[in-house]
């Protein structure tokens, strides 16, 4: 393993659901990643108002993925590649809608948010 990858920690943290991936490695992110994903949570976890109590509030459907081509696949590059980026989604059940959700990461201070339709 490169330099890099042995830099990437897992989360852990239980108020979070990661969508498995074929190499198990879809929890791997860079530690400040990893800070800002558990900040968002935390700031969830205080508006159970807005969100109830449901465990797991957060869904990650993408985190780290191998660099391009290095599965086989097409190169595509992108910052899942470096552990820096993650696709992520209210879980099931979780009330609330994803302009709050997009409020509360805001908040939490990632970097880029986007939102893309799902129709």
């Amino acid at each position: 393993a490169s330099p890099d990858f042995a830099r990437l920690v897992s989360n852990a943290n239980p108020a979070v659901e990661f969508v498995q991936d074929p190499h198990g490695i879809s929890n791997l992110m860079t530690s400040r990643l990893n800070v800002k994903l558990n900040l968002l949570v935390s700031l969830m976890q205080d508006a159970t108002a807005v969100f109830g109590t449901d465990m797991p509030l957060l869904s990650v459907s993408q985190a780290y993925q191998f660099p391009p081509g290095a599965d086989g696949a097409l190169p595509t590059v992108s910052l899942h590649n470096e552990a820096r980026a993650i696709r992520v989604a209210l879980a099931a059940g979780v009330r609330g809608n994803l302009s709050v959700l997009m409020r509360f990461a805001n908040a939490a201070g990632f970097d880029w948010i986007h939102y893309a339709d799902a129709s």
